[in-house]
């Protein structure tokens, strides 16, 4: 059995200095910081969710309901009507509305 291994190589442009990490300031927008901005927009907004009816479209089209039990930088955890706890990854939500909208589907089982 053989592994494969591969070597990422940064390129710079001459005379463009390199940080300790050996990127550029071109290469920037790979920074965490960038993961830390959108976080400090979505986090408030979560929170202030968090316990509420809210109701949440997919990118598929599906429109779910349920109370927002909790949210991590991936995931929201909606818990239906009935009681039942759903786990959306965020790469799959399109829209999040806060409290339920007309003609809205159920989380059901």
């Amino acid at each position: 059995m053989s592994t494969l291994s591969l070597k990422a190589t940064i390129t710079r442009k001459a005379g463009q200095a390199a940080d300790s990490s050996g990127l550029t300031p071109a290469d920037s927008r790979w920074a965490p910081a960038e993961k830390t901005q959108s976080r400090t927009l979505q986090s408030p907004f979560l929170d202030s969710l968090l316990g509420k009816v809210i109701t949440v479209y997919l990118i598929s089209g599906i429109r779910l309901v349920g109370t927002l039990a909790q949210h991590d930088m991936y995931t929201l955890r909606l818990q239906g009507p009935d009681g039942v706890e759903s786990l959306l990854f965020k790469s799959g939500v399109a829209t999040v509305v806060s409290g339920p909208q007309p003609g809205s589907l159920r989380l059901r089982r």
